[in-house]
């Protein structure tokens, strides 16, 4: 008898960039930037292109990209935590 082939686990590379438009690789027609590893890295693999921000400011939306909650499910509601602002 022989041992079932397990599958090997997926190799995924997560790249998380604060203040990034959509148009800023090379990959989705930038003209200024150049960015040939990264698009590299999207022609040989997956590429994410219809995600929403969970929050409208960076520190809640990265916390809930790290975590898959809702900011205010991990604690995490402000620009820096602890600083309201006004």
């Amino acid at each position: 008898m022989t041992e079932p082939s397990v599958p090997p686990p997926p190799n995924i590379l997560f790249i998380l960039i604060d203040d990034m438009g959509w148009k800023d690789l090379g990959t989705y027609g930038s003209e200024f930037y150049e960015t040939p590893n990264l698009d590299r890295l999207a022609t040989e693999g997956m590429t994410f292109t219809d995600g929403y921000a969970s929050c409208p400011v960076c520190s809640p939306t990265r916390a809930s990209c790290l975590t898959g909650r809702y900011p205010a499910r991990v604690g995490v509601t402000q620009f820096i935590g602890g600083h309201n602002v006004g």
